[in-house]
């Protein structure tokens, strides 16, 4: 008796009830299933060599930063005997083509990894004095860097850029750059200036000696030194660009084989956590429906 009174009375009603009901739920979290979508899509748009340290091959296994549909490469070689001392970023742009100096100011300003000191308006332009690569998770620091005055100080960097020009109101470089290293041993970061044995090379894709642009290479090029300043190179698309560190008996280094860089390591945590946690709340609540 029991259970015919607990049977519905009209069972197809409770089933189009039931549909309906369904169907509301599916209905509310498109949005929570695009935002994973478009987390897991961020991440999907990283090559897959990026995460296992495969030396690049050509353009195509660049992580790249900017927007257009012009291109260009940077490669920095810090030659500092850590393991996977050589990176390379990919740089977007429409428009006019901006200068060296505009892609590597602008790759430090969009979270890449990327740390630069200098002075923006030196005597030739763009003055590099230190470049770093965060790798760890820890905070990116430079420990034993100078002032003009040769006084200990810490460098602060503002969206990746510790610009001393802006800082002493002035066009002013470092006393010296010899004791500036990275804070945490993962990092990377090396200075030249006023030292004794090492300095930064400019290069270009090509072979011709000291050439006035880049050659277009669609694949991992062949080098010459630029010849030029920063703020002298103006980016050809497809084309090549280089930082090298010299050794230590002042003789440029050719860059290596590079590892394509790959954003913040805070921000791919997060783009993680992120499509974790949507990606539970839709099964959740697709569970409770």
């Amino acid at each position: 008796m029991r259970d015919q009174e607990s049977r519905p009375a009209n069972p197809a009603l409770v089933s189009l009830n039931h549909r309906k009901t369904r169907t509301k739920v599916k209905s509310k979290h498109p949005s929570i299933a695009a935002l994973a979508a478009m987390m897991l899509g961020l991440l999907g748009s990283i090559p897959s060599n990026l995460h296992a340290g495969i030396n690049i091959e050509d353009l195509d296994d660049l992580h790249y930063w900017g927007t257009g549909s012009n291109r260009a490469a940077l490669v920095v070689d810090w030659n500092d005997g850590k393991t996977n001392n050589t990176f390379a970023w990919g740089f977007r742009w429409v428009g006019a083509a901006p200068t060296f100096a505009d892609m590597i100011t602008s790759l430090a300003k969009a979270n890449s990894g990327l740390f630069l000191r200098l002075d923006s308006d030196g005597n030739f332009g763009m003055a590099l004095y230190g470049v770093g690569y965060q790798t760890s998770s820890a905070p990116f620091g430079v420990t034993g860097a100078l002032d003009p005055a040769g006084i200990n100080v810490t460098p602060v960097f503002t969206d990746g850029v510790n610009d001393m020009n802006v800082i002493n109101g002035a066009t002013d470089a470092p006393s010296s750059s010899s004791s500036a290293a990275a804070l945490n041993a993962g990092d990377h970061y090396s200075e030249a200036w006023n030292t004794p044995t090492r300095y930064w090379t400019l290069y270009l894709s090509g072979t011709s000696t000291f050439p006035s642009a880049a050659t277009p290479s669609f694949s991992y090029p062949s080098w010459s030194e630029a010849g030029a300043g920063a703020s002298s190179v103006t980016l050809d698309d497809n084309g090549w660009y280089a930082l090298s560190y010299s050794d230590l008996s002042w003789t440029a280094v050719v860059p290596g084989s590079a590892v394509a860089a790959v954003p913040e390591p805070g921000g791919i945590a997060l783009i993680v956590w992120g499509s974790g946690f949507l990606s539970m709340n839709i099964r959740r609540r697709r569970t409770t429906a």
